[in-house]
């Protein structure tokens, strides 16, 4: 009774306030506002980013980014808002936007730092700098990342960018070494890849490299390839001996390397590598045809070697195969493979024809040493040597003697107008030029020219333009007088008259002797006469006689030498050969005792061991001054400076206040 008289009540209350005037209750106190639903609104940011997730995972990106930047408006910190920027970056690297891609992934390190995908969007951020090839930042930020608390996979990803990031700067070394490290940590198909990329890095390594790599791999998986690689390196360059090592030590260290069974093939063909007389050396010389005087005073400068070597280590027992090349070079490559075939260690000469032997011995892969200044040929092989005097390294002697002892500046340069003439001009001239000299005249002269009036006064009345045919040389070369100071002294107070305080004439003594005395009809007096090693003749005194006197010129080898080296050598070849020894029979010497030098080593098993013997040379003291020889086979060697006193040719000592001869 009494619940149905309350719902009467109730309703006819009701039906009163509908009939009755509305009453507006006012009040200060403001209405509470009930806060937002969180779950529902977490609902709501949960489907929205479902949604953007599908569409990206149906490769809608356009719309996937629509839904993305509203879930990142709408719910800036909802728990999925790191990884929307993170997709977002995504999309805009696929799309090849790769500035909205760096903003998205930097907008996300910045703004949720306590992210767990910071570290995954860093990496994918160096991605994209090593597509903008900016390398160095890559390398800056790199460190950071691996720094972080990284997984594995990240770790290795990481490891291989920075492989390929050093691959495409050049620094290989580098490279290989971040390759190793994500080899060691990668698994099946991804190591493989991986492997692949360390195996094209190491191929491009030189052995030397390797070498100095290596400790930073011995205890990882790529050490193996790098030893395998090297080992294969050192084979193809010959190198047998730390070939065996390398290779041993791959075996014995990786026992299981997938390259082991191939390591052990290329150990035996190693050690059946076909056996040679170490203490045997062929002597390739013209002893019939027109170069055969040139032949017989080589041959004598070798067989005068072998005696002394005798002397000195009666123990070796050493041999000398000699073979007539007869200036031909179909002999001469007969020649060489016989030699080979007879277990020769090394080569001398040939003198001439010789690029046809180096190639030979080259293939062969017998160190040859030839006694020629023919261009380009240590540029054969890695086996080929030469040991002669060249043009090259007469210009820089006498250019160094002429500003550093001499103490000149200013050169004037005549010149037959042929290949020779033209060049030593060249490299005269290039030489002043590299070591601050300077040429104030260049006048040159026909080969059948008997009266040189013309080029003589163009120079001595300082009508110094250069001609067409070489105003392609460096600019400063060529430099006609001038007036005012230098060094606060009148320059007409430190050049004579003509402009230059030596010349420089680069021909045989027989026109020599025709220039000098018309140099000083025409008052070109008082300056330095400068000359090649064809100077170093008497014909030179007989024909110029007083002309020539004060002449200065470059040599191989001087017989009068105070060196006592030089004199015993000189002593012994006229005892045994009565005749004074030139540079030809001098040359032949040295290059026979630098042989027997190395072949006199103890250990060694291969060739190759006399090439890097050859190559390592260091200063060795011979009659015809010091010798080495560089990694290209080019010799370098201590000239002879010699002046003409007296009638008589005399070495000049590198006083640099001796003053004038």
């Amino acid at each position: 009774m009494k619940t149905s008289y309350r719902i009467i009540s109730g309703i006819a209350l009701l039906f009163l306030l509908s009939c009755g005037p509305k009453i507006v209750v006012t009040s200060t106190t403001p209405i509470p506002i009930e806060p937002p639903d969180t779950y529902q609104m977490n609902k709501q940011g949960e489907a929205l980013f479902a949604d953007a997730e599908q569409f990206f995972d149906n490769q809608a990106y356009s719309q996937a980014l629509i839904l993305y930047r509203k879930y990142l408006a709408d719910f800036p910190n909802g728990a999925k808002a790191a990884l929307a920027l993170l997709q977002m970056g995504s999309i805009y690297k696929t799309m090849g936007d790769s500035a909205r891609a760096l903003r998205s992934f930097e907008q996300l390190i910045t703004t949720y730092s306590d992210s767990p995908l910071v570290s995954e969007v860093m990496i994918r951020r160096l991605t994209i700098l090593y597509q903008k090839a900016q390398y160095q930042e890559i390398i800056d930020q790199a460190e950071v990342v691996l720094a972080r608390d990284i997984t594995t996979n990240q770790r290795i990803r990481l490891y291989v960018l920075l492989g390929n990031t050093y691959t495409a700067i050049g620094y290989l070394q580098d490279a290989i070494y971040y390759y190793g490290q994500a080899t060691d940590l990668a698994q099946g198909e991804a190591r493989k890849k991986i492997v692949v990329k360390l195996k094209e890095a190491l191929r491009q390594l030189s052995s030397d490299d390797m070498a100095i790599l290596l400790p930073r791999l011995q205890d990882n998986i790529a050490g193996g390839y790098l030893l395998f690689q090297l080992g294969k390196n050192q084979v193809n360059e010959g190198r047998y001996e730390q070939a065996i090592d390398i290779i041993s030590t791959l075996i014995q260290r990786f026992p299981n390397h997938e390259h082991s069974a191939e390591a052990r093939k290329v150990l035996e063909e190693i050690k059946n590598k076909p056996a040679y007389e170490r203490y045997t050396v062929g002597c390739l010389l013209p002893l019939s045809g027109r170069y055969k005087l040139y032949g017989q005073k080589a041959l004598n400068g070798v067989q005068l070697a072998l005696e002394q070597s005798a002397i000195q280590r009666p123990d070796l027992k050493i041999r000398i195969i000699i073979k007539d090349t007869g200036s031909d070079s179909e002999q001469t490559v007969r020649a060489v493979r016989e030699l080979v075939k007879q277990g020769a260690a090394a080569i001398i000469g040939p003198i001439v024809a010789a690029e046809a032997a180096a190639i030979e011995a080259q293939a062969a892969g017998i160190p040859i040493i030839a006694l020629t200044q023919k261009k380009q040929i240590p540029s054969i092989g890695d086996w080929v040597f030469r040991n002669f005097i060249t043009p090259q390294m007469q210009a820089k002697s006498l250019v160094s003697f002429a500003l550093n002892t001499l103490r000149v500046k200013r050169f004037a340069i005549l010149y037959p107008n042929e290949n020779y003439g033209s060049t030593f001009m060249n490299l005269f001239w290039d030489e002043l030029n590299a070591q601050g000299g300077r040429v104030v005249g260049v006048e040159a002269y026909q080969t059948d020219q008997t009266d040189f009036t013309g080029p003589i006064k163009k120079l001595a009345e300082g009508r110094y333009k250069v001609p067409e045919y070489l105003e392609e040389k460096p600019s400063g070369n060529f430099t006609p007088i001038k007036e005012g100071w230098e060094d606060g002294v009148e320059v007409a107070e430190l050049i004579p008259p003509f402009g230059f305080e030596a010349i420089f004439i680069p021909d045989a003594p027989k026109k020599v002797g025709l220039i000098l005395p018309q140099l000083a009809y025409h008052d070109i007096e008082n300056v330095y006469l400068i000359g090649t090693n064809l100077w170093h003749s008497d014909a030179l005194i007989r024909r110029a006689q007083r002309y020539a006197q004060g002449a200065i010129c470059v040599t191989g080898f001087f017989a009068e030498s105070d060196s006592s080296n030089v004199r015993n050598f000189a002593g012994q070849y006229e005892d045994t050969f009565q005749a004074t020894p030139d540079f030809m029979a001098a040359i032949s010497y040295d290059t026979a005792m630098i042989l027997f030098h190395i072949i006199s080593r103890p250990n060694l098993i291969y060739r190759s061991s006399i090439k890097y013997g050859l190559m390592n040379l260091n200063a060795f003291q011979g009659v015809t001054g010091s010798t080495s020889f560089d990694d290209t086979g080019e010799v370098h060697k201590q000239l002879f400076i010699l002046q003409l006193k007296q009638n008589r040719f005399v070495e000049v000592t590198a006083d640099p206040y001796s003053g004038q001869p």
